[in-house]
């Protein structure tokens, strides 16, 4: 959520390529963190 709320607020301020920063930014933390998710379901389903 704090990521979300983030780029909203970069979004309204008036320097167009902080917002795009900021939305790069979330998209490559979205990335990361769903790489994390599969590789740690993996992790759980090769252990059980």
């Amino acid at each position: 959520m704090a990521a979300w709320s983030l780029s909203a607020v970069a979004a309204r301020g008036e320097n167009a390529a902080a917002a795009e920063a900021s939305n790069a930014a979330g998209k490559r933390f979205m990335v990361i963190l769903t790489t994390c998710i599969v590789v740690n379901l993996l992790f759980i389903f090769r252990s059980s």
